[in-house]
Formats: structure tokens, C-alpha cells, sequence
């Protein structure tokens, strides 16, 4: 297997990562997949958050329970792809480590706030309007 390419493809989804080798061949081939699993933290005022310590581990133990299956050398990985859950950012200090736990993009506790700005924006947006004609 050394003598061929390989791209791992990670999935960091709302409920577990799954994770997924490919040959590279004339046609992508799947050669195995493995999904991860972590918890949703939904909390009573409507906060939905992760761990990204989660995340982290449900890639690393995919990532090592597909090499060791297919008993294949990390060397032999080209590439590695990620897509990640929709509208979601890790806040940082200036060491890498993570200040919170990321919104998930089910969190609900800034509806108010969202009700109020496409008000807003609403009346600016016909304001303009009525000012272009």
C-alpha cells in the first residue's frame, strides 16, 4: 500500500466526526471510514456548545483506527481534507488554546438580539428604498 497515495477526509459534525480514507486512483476509491462520537451540550438557556477537546479526540482515535485496520503508514497520506458544522468559530488566546467551548449552530440564546437587528435592518432597508425612488 506505500506505493499509492491516500487522502483522509474529516467530517467534524454535530454529534461525531467521521472520518474517511480514499485511494487515489484513476477513480477515488473509499477504502474505510470510522465515525467518532461526542456530546452536544444544550443548556437551559437555550446555549447549545462543544468541546473542541472532543472534537480533537473523536480525530485522532478515527484517524487511528482506520490506519490500523488497513495497516497503512501515515507517509503514505497526500492529503487530508476537513468540513466542519455550519457558522461555527473557536475563539483562541494568543497560545492556540480555546477561551470558551464553541456555539454550535443550534445555540438560540441571542434570538432577542437577531429580532431586533432584521428589524432594523428591515426599516433601514425601506428607508433606502424609498430614498432611491
Amino acid at each position: 500500500m506505500m506505493d499509492q497515495s491516500y487522502v483522509l477526509s474529516y467530517d467534524v459534525g454535530t454529534t461525531g466526526n467521521k472520518t474517511c480514507l480514499y485511494r487515489i486512483a484513476p477513480q477515488l476509491e473509499l477504502v474505510d471510514s470510522c465515525v467518532g462520537e461526542y456530546p452536544l451540550q444544550v443548556l437551559p438557556d437555550g446555549g447549545a456548545e462543544q468541546n473542541v477537546d472532543d472534537w480533537w479526540r473523536a480525530i485522532c482515535k478515527t484517524t487511528n483506527t482506520i490506519l490500523s485496520r488497513v495497516k497503512l503508514e501515515p507517509s503514505a497520506i497526500r492529503g487530508i481534507s476537513l468540513c466542519s458544522q455550519m457558522q461555527g468559530s473557536i475563539l483562541v488566546d494568543s497560545t492556540g488554546q480555546p477561551l470558551r467551548n464553541p456555539m454550535n449552530y443550534m445555540d438560540s440564546r441571542a434570538t432577542k438580539q437577531i429580532e431586533e437587528f432584521c428589524t432594523m435592518a428591515s426599516y433601514e432597508s425601506a428607508a433606502t428604498t424609498r430614498s432611491l425612488l
